[in-house]
């Protein structure tokens, strides 16, 4: 979320907290109070603007207050112009004259006025969204202007406080981090802010590692027997042996959980597959297979094999031993087992992972939790490593905020000599234009300047995609085993969005070609907390907002939208089982050459300044992902019609299939 120059240091002070400054240097054309009386090369001046109709807004991220698509105006905790001496739109390789310019006062507020004839008003015309600033000092000269503003910070929302700077308040507001090393227009950047640091992903890989230790410990649960074998008419030997849970030493029912926990089966949702290693998922797996043990008592009383050459009997009397109380000995055995990493008895409801660490994992660490992933490899669980597995999985680097809500204009001047000025920032002039009509004095600062406006308006610097939901069309929708599962209820909430096609952007927000990051906006729910949209053919569902960077010309976007199984039903998708409690991804892609609208004025699949609309079209579960998979893979199971929308247009049907 911040602006932040490593060149500039003048105002970052007063601003870390919020982290949202374009900052003065040392050279700052903001000039000290005996400077600016002998100053030559820069001219005392008022500095008009306007905002882009508000109308049009994208003010948070996931509902319209916040990303502004409801036209609410959140306001703006700063603004810096930095000037250039050419008189046209600014280019790359164009060279500043100054620093940036220290405002009088800082920020404009959501509150609109019937005029602005203070350079203190701190909102803007109701009329024509103008702000005028009272004397500020521009270099000589000066005929063009990179302006930059981002809105305030939402601190309470859904009746929680956030605090600036935790995962929790980036997730919320967006985050971005700019840098300006140089003095040319091409030095200025502004990039995705990742989630997690590598220091982090390496803390975070080995809390999977702990993941994968308990299953393995688990399953390599072993019971040592006390059985009698015999030989004679009476001759009974104790004998004793160590028994492992394998798929060939045991009884049929255990044999098939061990496969069901480890092989084709689906017991547990694993099947051997790629599988979440989560907090969540974990626990469901092993509280499911506590709570199928504890039930599983009976094998119809028949007899167990032989134990190496000797058939085994549960006493010196010659009663054989049974399935039944081999099996019984056994299953106590991994239910221990199991206990051993609960703080109460796990099948109840409360029961949690004792090691706290991993209850939230990794959405504690505010990741996706479809970004973990674990599969048995044969012999033993292992965590999936980028290119350990046939599928591969999102780089955890790859995941980033979204960009918080800035604003941006790149402007010719006008300029005007009229001491009266001020009275023109009113209700009488109804448009911006009027306004700027009156500038009439040229097109660069020099001598006798009195005011100096900013010919294009400030816009929206981010593009904003709004996510809607459809009906399904059947109550049922089938899995990649044509297992029927009911939706029509309120049991897949939509919890999440990724997008991917996101870049460092150029000083103009637009994208620099290199590493493509995937935006991770977990913001979907209201005002109220409830949620905006479910997977569902009778709920009444609600568009969500995601503020994103713009994207490569012409190229497509792919997405992936997070559901939680809340049903009682384990559903088989495209990598594996879908746990009842868990996670999924439908995967789907914006295309461009499907795109609806104007392609001249439109070249991207999201653009700064405009809304792309979609609608999403669910009619099938099994090409559902129970992990996140690179979303750059080639082999995606997509099945996606989208056409692409953007605003005032109608909105696009994204079928997910």
């Amino acid at each position: 979320m911040a602006m932040k120059y490593n060149r500039l240091t003048g105002i970052m002070a007063a601003l870390a907290v919020l982290l949202t400054a374009l900052s003065c240097s040392k050279h700052s054309s903001v000039l000290e109070e005996g400077e600016r009386k002998e100053n030559k090369n820069a001219v005392s001046v008022s500095l008009a603007f306007n905002m882009k109709d508000v109308a049009y807004s994208p003010a948070t991220k996931t509902v319209g207050s916040i990303a502004q698509a409801d036209s609410s105006f959140r306001g703006i905790s700063n603004i810096y112009f930095l000037p250039f001496l050419v008189q046209r739109t600014i280019e790359m390789t164009d060279q500043r004259s100054g620093d940036y310019l220290e405002l009088p006062y800082a920020g404009i507020t959501n509150i609109w006025g019937n005029d602005a004839s203070s350079g203190n008003f701190t909102g803007l015309v109701n009329s024509n969204n103008s702000h005028l600033y009272g004397s500020i000092y521009i270099p000589k000269g000066t005929g063009s202007f990179l302006v930059y503003g981002k809105a305030n910070d939402v601190t309470t929302y859904n009746s929680q406080t956030y605090t600036a700077g935790t995962q929790a308040f980036k997730h919320l507001n967006g985050s971005l981090i700019a840098s300006d090393e140089g003095t040319y227009a091409s030095d200025i950047t502004f990039s995705p802010e990742p989630i997690v640091t590598e220091d982090a992903q390496t803390a975070i890989f080995a809390k999977a590692q702990r993941v994968a230790y308990i299953l393995n410990d688990i399953v390599n649960s072993e019971y040592t027997i006390n059985y009698y074998s015999h030989s004679g008419s009476n001759n009974y030997t104790a004998q004793t042996t160590t028994q492992t849970w394998t798929a060939s030493t045991l009884s049929s029912k255990m044999n098939d959980l061990y496969n069901q926990l480890t092989g084709a089966g689906s017991f547990s949702g694993i099947g051997g597959a790629m599988f979440s290693g989560s907090g969540s998922s974990i626990t469901h797996i092993l509280k499911n297979l506590y709570t199928v043990l504890s039930q599983s008592d009976d094998f119809n009383g028949s007899y167990i094999d032989d134990i190496g050459d000797y058939i085994p009997y549960a006493n010196n009397s010659g009663t054989r031993l049974t399935y039944n109380e081999y099996y019984n000995r056994f299953r106590t055995a991994i239910m221990s087992k199991i206990a051993r990493y609960f703080n109460a008895v796990p099948s109840s409801s409360s029961a949690e992972l004792s090691d706290s660490d991993l209850r939230e994992f990794p959405v504690d660490e505010g990741l996706p939790e479809g970004c973990i992933a674990v599969h048995w490899n044969g012999s033993r669980f292992e965590v999936v490593q980028e290119g350990n597995y046939t599928l591969h999985l999102a780089p955890m680097s790859r995941f980033c905020y979204n960009p918080n809500l800035w604003y941006f204009t790149n402007s010719r001047l006008h300029i005007t000599q009229d001491e009266q000025h001020p009275n023109w920032f009113t209700n009488a002039n109804a448009t911006w234009d009027v306004i700027l009509g009156k500038y009439t004095n040229g097109t660069s600062v020099g001598n006798g300047a009195v005011s100096v406006a900013i010919d294009n308006p400030l816009q929206y610097a981010t593009a904003l995609l709004e996510l809607s939901l459809a009906k399904t069309s059947s109550s049922t929708l089938l899995d990649a085993d044509s297992l029927a599962v009911k939706v029509n209820n309120t049991n897949f909430p939509m919890t999440a969005v990724l997008v991917a096609g996101q870049h460092v952007q150029n000083f103009d927000f637009t994208p620099v070609s290199g590493n493509e990051y995937y935006v991770y906006d977990n913001m979907m729910t209201g005002t109220s907390g409830q949620t905006l949209a479910w997977i569902s053919s009778t709920a009444n569902n609600s568009p969500a907002y995601s503020m994103l960077l713009q994207t490569m010309q012409g190229t497509d976007v792919r997405i992936a939208v997070e559901f939680q199984n809340n049903s009682s039903v384990t559903f088989r998708g495209a990598t594996g089982y879908i746990l009842p409690g868990s996670k999924f991804y439908l995967m789907g892609e914006l295309s461009w050459d499907d795109a609806s609208g104007d392609k001249t004025v439109v070249k991207s699949v999201l653009q700064q300044d405009y809304k792309t609309s979609a609608t999403l079209n669910i009619n099938s579960l099994k090409n559902a992902y129970n992990c996140i998979p690179d979303m750059q893979e080639p082999q995606l199971e997509i099945g996606v019609e989208i056409n692409v929308d953007w605003l005032l247009a109608t909105p696009t049907n994204v079928p997910l299939y």
